[in-house]
């Protein structure tokens, strides 16, 4: 089959640490190896190996995880998907191309023009936006990023109004919609219900397995992620300063970088836990599996989370998790099975759970085992790019590939 990746991923990397551009690298690689024959569509191309079978085209090398304003990342948006319309365009003409999926970014608003081209297109999985504590946190966020208030206000507009327009455009001639959540069917008109199947988001079930002897036995908590409010990391680190008077060896190891990094460290100065909270900073992917393997509980107390893949990846590690009830959290993390799950934003039940999981490394052996036979039997990268294909069988009426 060959199959047109109308928009990978913000970068298309195999080694910067980051959801986005795992999901894109895993699925394409997968795809690819299954023997199709895939062209590739990214605003930034970052690939230490190519990948048989592929093909990848940089269009415009815009880079929106370094984007400095609000203006320049969404006009950024909208040249590269005009610029992705004409290369796909050139491409489906050269080519006999079987399926176009435009795979991420994949929320509202992420309007895709390679509908027009007379090709089943697929749009997703898609997910949910993500969920601020408050209005006032994403305030904030946006006056950060607002350099040229009215270049910002024409863009919103231009968003409000064109956007609009070509997303619902795009909603609406896809063959398929995909949704990596239930929650997500929220984003769609009801009428198209029928064409979302769920395509929840997978792991690596070979790179993050449990270790194959045991490791340390310390009280370890470990995250991975943006260290933003967001992520809810003031209130872990909160979390654990009321975790360190009942067990006082406790350990946070925090994977990422982030714009409130230095003011999170100050904070565990403040609260006197600076000697039990390691920063590593941005963790090598290759590496980032030790630290998975090494720590006896995995949080991630995000204020809102579209899906949580490093939930998945720690799951996969056979670690218990501790999350919180938002976004898509809920839809794969069992609570009570899985781990713990608690209100966001709520620091004393999320200390409660640290302390039941951290007091009872049996009990984190246990459910560490049916997580680990969860991921294989459910989240698999095989088992959902299976279901990729799937739908690429349905759009394109084919029995078989």
């Amino acid at each position: 089959m060959n199959i047109l990746i109308s928009s990978a991923s913000y970068i298309f990397s195999d080694y910067i640490p980051g959801g986005e551009h795992q999901i894109a690298h895993a699925i394409i690689s997968r795809l690819a190896a299954r023997g199709h024959q895939l062209c590739v569509l990214v605003p930034l191309k970052r690939l230490r190996r190519d990948i048989p079978n592929v093909t990848v085209y940089e269009i415009g090398r815009y880079d929106f995880d370094g984007s400095d304003s609000y203006w320049n990342y969404h006009w950024n948006w909208w040249k590269f998907s005009a610029m992705a319309y004409w290369r796909a365009k050139e491409l489906c003409k050269r080519k006999r191309i079987d399926v176009i999926h435009h795979l991420l970014p994949a929320f509202s608003g992420k309007f895709s023009l390679c509908w027009k081209l007379g090709v089943p297109f697929v749009y997703g999985p898609l997910f949910l936006s993500w969920k601020a504590s408050s209005d006032d946190e994403a305030v904030r966020w946006r006056r950060h990023h607002r350099i040229d208030p009215l270049l910002d206000r024409v863009m919103d507009r231009l968003n409000m109004t064109l956007g609009r327009y070509l997303w619902k455009r795009t909603v609406a001639k896809a063959s398929s919609l995909p949704v990596s959540v239930r929650k997500a069917l929220d984003l769609l008109p009801r009428e198209r219900h029928q064409d979302a199947p769920l395509i929840s988001l997978g792991v690596d079930t070979d790179r993050f397995r449990p270790a194959l002897a045991p490791g340390s036995q310390q009280p370890e908590v470990l995250f991975a992620g943006n260290l933003e409010h967001r992520k809810g990391v003031d209130h872990l680190l909160r979390a654990l300063s009321i975790v360190i008077k009942h067990i006082p060896d406790a350990y946070l190891t925090l994977l990422g970088t982030g714009r409130n990094e230095a003011k999170f460290k100050r904070l565990a100065e403040e609260m006197g836990i600076s000697g039990n909270v390691s920063f590593k900073g941005a963790v090598p992917f290759d590496q980032v599996v030790t630290y998975y393997q090494g720590c006896r509980v995995f949080c991630l107390p995000s204020l809102g989370e579209p899906f949580g893949i490093s939930l998945l990846q720690a799951m996969a590690c056979g670690k218990p998790v501790i999350s919180t009830r938002a976004g898509g959290v809920p839809e794969f993390v069992e609570d009570g099975r899985s781990g713990i799950l608690v209100p966001p934003g709520d620091v004393e039940r999320l200390a409660d759970a640290l302390l039941a999981l951290l007091r009872d490394p049996d009990l984190c052996h246990r459910i560490g085992a049916y997580n680990r036979q969860l991921c294989l039997e459910l989240y698999s990268w095989d088992v959902v790019v299976g279901r990729i294909e799937s739908i690429y069988r349905n759009v394109i009426g084919c029995g078989h590939l």
